[in-house]
């Protein structure tokens, strides 16, 4: 199976602008398809992976009937001509020697030819468990919203195992360079990793299960649909009427994701007055925050959003309002790139979050996507 179906278009940005230039209207379906198929290859071997060759994917062209059945023809009147008659010479009898010599090499036998390995046989257990860690992830949700808290640390090994195995087949096994964070950041799965990891600290409860229930609802549901119609068409069609609704809204899906994120930041800062979160789990989130806020254009907006919903209900109480935009300048002062990477050149980081700061201070400042 062809990668670019597994990835995630409709969340890059880079390639929705590109699509949205595009001007199909005087064009037939195939045709867009094909050209689509072609722009998206171009695009992920430019931008995603270097090391993807379309090429290897192409069939060969079987052959024509013409030809195999010249071919196939040509013995038989081979056999019908006869052939002329000579005389044989007499063969010498064969020496002892010779025998054994001969009967020790045809006796040896003959290595069995190594069996080529296929290419896609990874990528194909990859992408069966990663369909059905998503569903399961879906279903431990449903056990925890029933009451049953051990199935939040089995829904989060399942999310952990999803991004991060998908992140080393991309990436590579891990490297200290400074190319391979790069490209382990500009992955969006790498962020879905921190974030389940970040979630293990956090009180088990299905209001943290939702960002990672919503990515396994727009992932692993639509990857399952095309396996379900592709390997058991009579059941993937009579399941359309409960997966399209789910399927329809994928991109909405995709999108609510970092919403929920930085809402669930907001929520354990309430709830650590009400004794039901911590302060480790607080430091651990929200230092994940950080870290996404830099690499992530779409976490950037998910702040802005959830900012302009609180600033609403704090601007109704007047004397809040100086130590609230206090608050968001210190915020925003520990993800500033341009101050990171003063105090990175510094040493120093300053502030409860300076040892975080200070590495990503030193990340922003070798890696070309901040």
């Amino acid at each position: 199976m062809d990668e670019i179906y597994l990835y995630e278009w409709e969340t890059d940005e880079g390639w929705l602008k590109i699509e949205s230039s595009l001007d199909f209207s005087a064009v037939s379906v195939a045709k867009k398809k094909k050209h689509l198929l072609k722009k998206k290859r171009k695009y992920y071997k430019s931008h995603i992976n270097e090391d993807y060759d379309p090429s290897k994917l192409i069939e060969p062209e079987p052959k024509p009937e013409s030809e195999s059945t010249n071919d196939e023809k040509a013995p038989t009147q081979e056999e019908e001509k006869p052939k002329p008659t000579k005389p044989t010479p007499s063969k010498p009898k064969p020496t002892p020697s010779s025998t054994s010599a001969s009967s020790s090499s045809t006796s040896q036998p003959k290595k069995p030819a190594a069996a080529k390995p296929s290419g896609n046989s990874t990528q194909k257990y990859l992408l069966y468990s990663y369909v059905l860690c998503h569903l399961l992830v879906v279903v431990c949700s449903i056990f925890v919203m029933l009451g049953s808290r051990r199935y939040f640390s089995f829904a989060i090994y399942l999310t952990l195992y999803c991004h991060i195995s998908w992140v080393f087949f991309k990436c590579g096994r891990p490297q200290r360079s400074p190319a391979y964070m790069q490209r382990v950041l500009q992955n969006s799965q790498s962020m879905d990793a921190f974030c389940a990891f970040a979630l293990w600290f956090s009180p088990p409860m299905i209001a943290a299960l939702a960002a990672p229930v919503t990515r396994s609802l727009a992932y692993g549901v639509s990857q399952g649909q095309k396996l379900l119609k592709k390997k058991i068409p009579f059941i993937g069609n009579k399941l359309d009427f409960l997966l399209n609704p789910i399927v329809s809204r994928r991109q909405e899906l995709s999108r609510m994701g970092p919403l929920i994120e930085v809402w669930w930041g907001v929520a354990l800062v309430i709830f650590w007055p009400l004794g039901m979160s911590g302060i480790a789990s607080i430091f651990i989130y929200w230092q994940f925050l950080m870290m996404k806020y830099i690499a992530n254009q779409s976490c950037k907006n998910a702040f802005s959003q959830v900012k302009g919903s609180l600033d609403g209900y704090v601007h109704k109480v007047p004397f809040i309002v100086p130590y609230w935009d206090k608050l968001c300048n210190y915020l925003y002062s520990q993800v500033d790139t341009a101050e990171l990477q003063r105090r990175a050149q510094q040493g120093s980081g300053g502030g409860m979050l300076g040892g975080l700061t200070g590495m990503l201070g030193g990340l922003a400042n070798k890696c070309n996507i901040m």
